[in-house]
Parts: C-alpha cells; structure tokens; sequence
C-alpha cells in the first residue's frame, strides 16, 4: 500500500512510530550507563590494584566507555526501530480500536477503489482523527533505574581514594606491631633531592618541545610505576626511559649553549659608551640587568617603569631620559643583531688569511658555526628591538591619557618579551627536574631487574632471571685459565675497498678552542721562538725554513715579533 503523507491516519502512525523509537532509545540509554560504569569501575579497581594511575583516569575513563557505550546502542536502535505496522498494532493496542488501524495499514492498494475498501478507510481515518497520541505513548524515565548508576558513580568516587596495593604486600606487614622497620632511603632525608625530584609546576609559555618531551615522560612514568612487571618488561621499560633521557640532555644543552651566547651577547651593552640619561636615566637598573643577563630583574624594572608612565608620575626631563634610553637600548639590540665582537675578529683573520695566501678554511667554518649558534637569539633581539621602537613612538607622542596609556602598553609588551627569555631558563629548571625524576624510575625499574634471593651462595640478590637449581652466582673453577692474549681481527669493508664507520658519538674528554682563545699559549710560543731557534740542532738546510717559521708565528701580518 502507498503511503499518504497528508492523511490523518499515516501522521498518527508516524507520530506513535517516532515515539516507540524514543522510548525505546531511553530505555536502552538507562542499561548502557550502568553497564559503562560497572565496566569502567572494575577496570579502574584493577588498575588501581597494580599500579597508580593520574587523577583524570577517574573521570576520563567513565566519560569515554559511557560515549563509546551509548553510541554504539543508539545505532544499534536506530537500526532495529519500529515500523509502520508495528506502530499500527501499537495503536489498535492501546486505543483499543479492534486493529482497524493494522488493517487500514496493510490494506492492498487494488482493494482501496472498492466500496469495501473505501468504507475500511474512512471508518479507520474517523477512528484516529480525535486520538491524542502523546498520552499513550508517553516518554518515561524510569527514576528507579537511575539510582543504580548514581550508586556505581559514587563507589568510583569512593575507589579514587583507596590506596594502591601491591602485589608483594602481606598480613603481617600490613600489622604495624610486626611489621619490620623500613629504614629511610637517604633521597628521602636530603631536602634538596626531596625539591629536585618533585613534578614541576604546570606553566602555559613552555617550549613546544619540552611540552612534548613532559607528555612522553609522563607516559613512560606511569608505566614505570606499575607493579609486578617482569624482567623483560622492567628491562624494555628502561630503555624507553634512557631514550627520553637522551633527548631531555639534548635539550638542556641546546637551551644552554643558546642563554649562554645570548648572556653574552647582552653583557656586551655595557662596554658601549653611556650617555648622561643612561648614567641615570629612570631605566638605568633595567639596562644594567639586561648587561648582566638577569632576564627576571629586568622585566621588574620595565614592569616599574610601566606603572610610572601609566600613572603619569615621571616629570618631563624624567620622560625625555627614558626616550634616551629606550633609544640607545634599541641602537644597541641592533649593532648586536648585526654583527658580535667575536665574529669581527673571526672575519677580520679570515681576511688576512685570505690576503697571504694561506687556506682560511677553518676559519670559516668557525664563523659559520658561530653564526648558526646566533640565528635563534637573532630573532629573539629582533622582537625586543621591534617593542623597544614602538615604546619608543608611543612615549615621543605626547602627555595625554592616552598617549601614556599606549606607552605603558608598549612597555608591557617589551616585558612580555623579557619573560619568554626569562622562561628559558625556567626551561632548564624543569627539565633538571625531569632528569632527576627520570633517575629515580630507573633506579626502582632496576631493582625490579635483579634475581630473586635464595641462591646456593647465600640470601644475596644477583641478575638471575628466577629461582632455582641455576639460581645465584655460579661456583669459583680453580683451573680456569683467564689470562689474556692478543688476536687480530678482520674489519669490514664495503664493496668498493674502504672502511666503513658505522656510528659516532659526542664525548667531552676534547674541547675545541679558537685561535683566538689560544691567543695567549701563542704569544708565550713567540717569545720562547729565538732561544728554541738557538738551542735546537737543525740541518744546515732547514735553519733559514725554520727560523722563517718561528718569526711568522702568531705574526701573519709580518711583524717583528717581541724579542
């Protein structure tokens, strides 16, 4: 039969269709959270048993399974929701209506020209026409229901502040009469290993990279605190966490390499010439903060001056200092930017070199280095420079209200920019903190890795995977030979004949130094030439070479060295 969509008879089916489905949806909704929670709540009781896990389990992990749970009923619902004919014998059912509805419903279309047909129809349109659907097919929830999972929800609350258990624990340690006396760690009585190793502080303005170095440390250190891992996994375990490590170290490094030039970079503002208004201009303490590399004080005393312009509280000569010494702070931030007192002497050597014939090639390479090290601190002045301008411009326009306005927030903005440097270091704090952290879990996964007691050789601990027959140490051999002999050994080559180097490694016994750095060794070197040149036995031949040698030493530009 086809439908009718303007007849009185398919909009009541319609309409007790759509509300079947409805009611059918609550009612699949109410079992789907109390199976979710009762889920997520032995779940969480297991894992709380074993190892202790994050705060935000307790809710997260009932939130998901309960979304996860009740989108995968709703379409199971939606898939199985009630038909046409199933909402016509709904209505003959509860209107009593003795299935006139059911038969006008799936009535053949060929019947429904026939008087009978059309009698059927009519009479089944007058029945339904007055019917007030909603009242007999009512959306209900059943409060009763409710109250099952409003339990479960309140005995996961209560399961969030049980203490972990551990597998090793038993009777007579939990009876404090019995239990033996723990000795303290000696981490435990150290104030300053007790500050180090605790979580740092959230901070919004870290470092995207120490935000995801944080996110896997913490992902590996909840795994680290599981109980009753095996060997194999303690052992896996302490490899992802010496990954993490290594790259923590890289980090500090990084970041330590990069405060360190940029200190020094800084420390540079006070070999320049003063002015009088810097000399005791009202950002004169904020000047010598930024020479000394103190990042921290020099924002409070932008911060300070800020305050004084916003409130109008500095006189005339006060205000025309400060536009002085915004300006030499800003031409400064610049000749730094542009070129460093280090990289003058580099290129001022490489063109002498250049100039004599020799290979500069070092040298270079050198001030390419130096130069890489720079580009992220370039940026960094750049922005300082950009707010020191603009603070600038706002103070030269003029007295009003909102003139000062304008300038105190110029002079936040450079403060902003004296906290991102000042966040770098807090960088480093955290990331010390992580080390130590990181310390701690390897050495509890370590212990985790010896071998059970009980050896043939006494109660000592030792690498045995178990207990047993092959458990402890082995048993001293008095006829072993242990003495040591020299072989040779084939390398490999590849195809072509040559050796191959299969890996490298940074290590810290060498340390590189600048010519420039050894400027002293070869002026002492100079010094001591003509008495070598004299004491030493030489060929006839190689005098007049070497005696040009020692005079050219430390002397590229030919001069007479001192005597």
């Amino acid at each position: 039969m086809s439908r009718q969509p303007n007849s009185q008879l398919w909009r009541c089916v319609r309409q007790a269709q759509r509300r079947l489905l409805m009611q059918r949806l609550l009612d699949a909704g109410q079992s789907a959270v109390f199976c979710s929670l009762m889920a997520s709540l032995a779940a969480l009781i297991a894992l709380r048993c074993f190892r202790s896990i994050p705060d935000s389990f307790w809710w997260q992990i009932p939130l998901a399974t309960t979304a996860i749970v009740l989108t995968t009923v709703a379409v199971a619902v939606i898939r199985r929701r009630p038909d046409s004919q199933q909402a016509a014998a709904a209505l003959d059912h509860r209107f009593q209506l003795a299935e006139r509805v059911t038969t006008a419903v799936t009535l053949d279309p060929s019947l429904k020209t026939i008087p009978a047909g059309m009698a059927l129809m009519a009479d089944a349109e007058a029945k339904v026409a007055p019917l007030p659907i909603a009242s007999q097919f009512p959306l209900r929830l059943n409060w009763r229901s409710l109250a099952i999972p409003a339990q479960v929800a309140l005995l996961i609350a209560v399961a969030a502040n049980m203490p972990a258990w551990a597998p090793n624990q038993t009777m007579a340690a939990a009876d404090p009469a019995t239990a033996p006396a723990q000795p303290n760690p000696p981490e435990a009585n150290n104030p300053r290993t007790a500050a180090i190793a605790k979580k740092p502080e959230p901070r919004p303005e870290k470092s995207e990279l120490l935000k995801k170095l944080e996110t896997d440390l913490e992902r590996q250190l909840f795994e680290a605190e599981r109980q009753g891992v095996s060997t194999e996994q303690a052992r896996e375990k302490i490899t992802a966490l010496d990954k993490i490590q290594k790259e923590m170290q890289d980090f500090r490094r990084e970041q330590l390499d990069k405060f360190q030039t940029l200190q020094q970079q800084m420390q540079q503002l006070d070999r320049t010439g003063k002015s009088d208004a810097s000399k005791d201009g009202p950002a004169k303490d904020a000047r010598d903060a930024l020479a000394r590399g103190d990042a921290e004080k020099a924002k409070d005393e932008i911060d300070r001056l800020r305050k004084k312009v916003k409130n109008k509280e500095l006189t005339d000569k006060q205000k025309d200092q400060l536009a002085e010494q915004l300006a030499e702070m800003k031409s400064d931030l610049e000749r730094l930017m542009r070129e460093s007192e280090q990289e003058k002497k580099l290129q001022d050597a490489i063109n002498q070199a250049k100039a004599e014939g020799r290979d500069a090639e070092s040298l270079e390479r050198e001030l390419q280095e130096l130069k890489d090290q720079r580009e992220g601190d370039s940026q960094q002045m750049q922005e300082m420079s950009k707010a020191l301008e603009e603070a600038l411009e706002a103070m030269k326009k003029g007295d009003s209200d909102e003139d000062a306005a304008e300038a105190a927030e110029k002079l936040a903005k450079l403060a902003k920019q004296l906290e991102q440097m000042e966040g770098g270091l807090k960088d480093l704090e955290d990331v010390e903190e992580h080390l130590q952290r990181l310390k701690e879990a390897r050495k509890k996964l370590c212990s985790q890795c010896e071998g059970k007691e009980g050896g043939p050789r006494g109660d000592r601990k030792d690498f045995a995977k178990g207990a047993g027959v092959g458990a402890g140490e082995r048993p001293d051999n008095p006829n072993a030979q242990s003495n040591s002999e020299d072989q040779r050994v084939d390398g490999n080559f590849d195809p072509t004949g040559r050796k191959r180097a299969t890996g490298s490694t940074k290590g810290n016994a060498f340390t590189k130094r600048s010519r420039h750095e050894m400027a002293g060794e070869i002026q002492e070197a100079v010094q001591e030439a003509p008495e070598a040149r004299e004491v030493q036995r030489l060929p006839r031949a190689a005098r007049e070479m070497v005696r040009e040698y020692f005079e050219k030493l430390g002397n590229p530009d030919g001069s007479t060295p001192p005597k």
